[in-house]
């Protein structure tokens, strides 16, 4: 057994779980497996909190056992336990909304256990089914209001979605211009994030090893997008998966079989029981 691998880190989808939204066999039972031998576990996602809860249940692991960074790196937990939260003010947010309908993109919100349009749509009816019946119609002054009164730690998180990927990168180059301290990326070709220019999966990851009193050479992450870039650079057994993008395997030591094929509980088996 790898000894020095203290904690994996898992991107979600399209690697960790499969195009219909089930975990691997083998892949559970080797996170499962590590955890039992005191590895520490922890999702890396773009998802919200709340997104990314029928994935923890799936895993079955205790909420002690099993830590996240979210939202790219915003809100950060650590066996359960907030550890960070830090997010785009809520004036920007409004900004950025604004202009981004100007381009016909689409802002959501998610704020505590819901996520918010400001109108319904064929889309919205869609993507509501996929967050369990979460979805919620509002002006996002009100939402933003709400979210200064209520006790829910995780920041308020703005994406932007547009179905023409050219007109995602145009819009991104103008926000880039517009607002040189905040970070624009894409997490998928027509989805494009906002958050602050400091704040990524690399950074969140740093925040868990930090708070588990280990270094980034202790870390097994996998990824397969842009947005797992800063992620796989960061830490030593970087692992891009089979079916990720060019850029992410360019920057990954390691390379994993696909997520259809079991890529996670294949490498944990490799690299860290060396099997």
């Amino acid at each position: 057994m790898n000894r020095e691998i203290k904690l994996i880190c898992s991107d979600i989808d399209g690697t960790l779980i499969k195009a219909d939204q089930t975990i691997g066999d083998i892949t559970r039972k080797a996170v499962i497996r590590a955890t039992e031998c005191g590895i520490h576990f922890a999702l890396a996602t773009g998802r919200f909190k709340t997104g990314a809860s029928s994935i923890e249940q799936k895993l079955d692991l205790p909420s002690d056992k099993l830590s996240g960074v979210y939202d790219n790196g915003a809100y950060v937990e650590a066996n359960g336990k907030p550890i960070k939260a830090e997010g785009v003010k809520h004036s920007v947010i409004l900004e950025i909304s604004r202009l981004a309908k100007e381009y016909n993109a689409r802002p959501v919100l998610f704020s505590g256990e819901e996520w918010i349009v400001e109108e319904s749509d064929k889309w919205w009816a869609q993507i509501n089914g996929f967050y369990e019946g979460r979805g919620v119609v509002d002006t996002f002054e009100n939402t933003l209001r709400k979210a200064l009164a209520s006790s829910y730690q995780e920041p308020v998180k703005l994406v932007l979605r547009h179905d023409d990927p050219e007109t995602i990168i145009r819009l991104r180059e103008d926000l880039n211009k517009r607002y040189p301290d905040l970070f624009f990326f894409l997490s998928h070709s027509d989805i494009l994030e906002v958050s602050m220019k400091h704040v990524d999966k690399g950074s969140g990851v740093k925040d868990l090893a930090d708070y588990f009193g280990i270094t980034l050479d202790n870390i097994m992450a996998f990824g397969d997008f842009d947005n797992d870039i800063p992620m796989l650079k960061a830490v030593k057994y970087g692992v891009a998966m089979e079916n990720g993008t060019k850029g992410a395997k360019e920057i990954a030591s390691f390379y994993a079989p696909s997520n259809e094929d079991d890529g996670v509980g294949k490498m944990i088996n490799k690299l860290l029981f060396e099997e």
